[in-house]
């Protein structure tokens, strides 16, 4: 999955049509069912999940459709929330009006409280970084 990610990464995405917009982020949005100008980390998390999971020949668990709180009550239902993140798992962060305020996905394991993730909506990007989980409170679900 982290491939996929890597690739837009690489697309050097950024919003380019005003805030949450760009020839990347609008079909991002527009595939997961959004509206343009909606916030895309959430939707580029479930275009990376779905396509990936087409490549393997396996149905999708789940789809957020854009939401990251969605996304928790249903990995909640399916009992899919783990504390030991992995490559593809999707990071979210807890906080704002929902409780959950962003969505990322792992691109390694979790070591020393440190995760490399991949992002949409960061930074008016698509971009990869290393996420502090003991500064900033995560959920982790499992997509295996």
């Amino acid at each position: 999955m982290c491939g996929i990610g890597d690739a837009l990464v690489e697309l050097d995405v950024h919003e380019t049509h005003g805030s949450n917009r760009g020839e990347v982020c609008d079909r991002i949005e527009l595939r997961g069912g959004g509206k343009l100008g909606d916030p895309y980390c959430c939707f580029t998390y479930d275009f990376i999940y779905e396509v990936a999971c087409k490549r393997v020949g396996i149905k999708p668990a789940f789809n957020p459709g854009g939401s990251s709180s969605r996304l928790v009550k249903i990995a909640e239902g399916l009992n899919r929330i783990t504390t030991e993140p992995h490559a593809g798992d999707a990071v979210v962060f807890r906080g704002g009006p929902t409780g959950y305020k962003h969505t990322a996905m792992a691109y390694g394991d979790l070591i020393d409280g440190k995760i490399e993730i991949i992002e949409g909506n960061a930074g008016n990007t698509i971009r990869k970084r290393t996420l502090d989980t003991t500064k900033e409170p995560v959920v982790y679900i499992t997509v295996n």
